[in-house]
């Protein structure tokens, strides 16, 4: 039987887990919107823009200094064993309680669950492509509710589609475009969930293997 200071102490850690949730899933929801209407200058200030987050939880009340990409959504075992008692049968199989949260409160036509995850991807790729600190690269947790973020990914074999998403990447031409995603790393492994059809560092090799403004 736990006692009721271990019982407060999870209650308190739960809270603050929560709040990193609803932190995570505004900002999420916020690139998605942009996303969905081609606001690709203010997905790049969003993502990109330099903010002063806090070191962590139990390292004091000093900031750091670093872009929401290199944030990464930790807490959600946190969520997980907090929810375990009032889950239902059928989500303890779910790949991630906090991803399956997130994209079952969609709000359409705006907020879909492909919108969702192609934006978690999307923040995925800029982290990677911007080779921002490996050990501190966003996690794109809700990348198996993906449909159409590859069409997306294709779509940069059209030159007008190029010169139209050049702010996400921070470049001012398609040769720097075409230079900063040749040099993206393919990692080793396999990074996903355990018995998902596929990872989410599929996106980054889907994204090199395109013929970059090949048409108009």
């Amino acid at each position: 039987m736990k006692s009721l200071l271990s019982v407060r102490v999870l209650d308190v850690i739960f809270a603050l887990s929560t709040f990193d949730f609803l932190l995570w899933e505004i900002f999420i929801n916020t690139i998605t919107i942009f996303l969905k209407y081609g606001k690709y200058t203010a997905i790049s200030n969003l993502v990109l823009h330099t903010y002063f987050l806090k070191a962590g939880r139990f390292k004091g009340n000093h900031s750091e200094e670093s872009s929401i990409v290199e944030f990464w959504y930790h807490d959600e075992y946190i969520i997980q064993n907090a929810c375990k008692s009032k889950l239902n049968p059928g989500d303890q199989e779910k790949f991630s309680f906090a991803a399956d949260l997130l994209v079952s409160r969609e709000s359409l036509p705006y907020l879909t669950r492909d919108g969702i995850a192609s934006a978690d991807i999307l923040i995925f790729l800029m982290g990677h492509i911007h080779n921002l600190d490996k050990y501190r690269r966003w996690t794109p947790l809700t990348y198996v509710y993906e449909d159409s973020f590859t069409l997306f990914l294709k779509r940069f074999n059209s030159k007008s589609f190029c010169n139209k998403v050049l702010p996400l990447f921070d470049v001012s031409s398609i040769e720097e475009l075409k230079q900063k995603i040749q040099d993206i790393e393919i990692p080793d492994g396999y990074w996903g969930y355990p018995g998902s059809m596929r990872s989410y560092s599929s996106y980054l090799r889907i994204l090199k293997e395109v013929e970059l403004a090949s048409k108009p």
